[in-house]
């Protein structure tokens, strides 16, 4: 099983085109899960949408953070508490 995780911060526009090139990932089996951690972002339309993802998206879990841990402490947040076998690490701008 895949657990794919990815930091996000502001940049609302480019992480929304990320999650619709994605799309087809949601129903793949080996995946088992997408864990976000929004890094302290400021963006209310970006928090909003995470929140709307988490909660209509059994397979989405978002942590969010009041500061911004920087790349490293944010990806060893994700690895921390992913369940996969293996880990994909995506950059919140990624286009599959």
């Amino acid at each position: 099983s895949i657990s794919i995780v990815m930091l996000t911060y502001n940049n609302y526009e480019k992480f929304l085109r990320s999650m619709t090139s994605m799309f087809y990932f949601i129903t793949e089996p080996r995946i088992k899960e997408f864990i976000f951690l929004d890094n302290g972002s400021h963006e209310t339309e970006l928090k909003k949408f995470l929140r709307q993802l988490d909660a209509q998206i059994s397979k989405v879990r978002v942590i969010f953070s009041d500061e911004n841990l920087g790349i490293a402490k944010g990806r060893k947040v994700l690895y921390d508490v992913a369940r996969g076998d293996y880990i994909a690490s995506f950059d919140s701008d990624i286009f599959v």
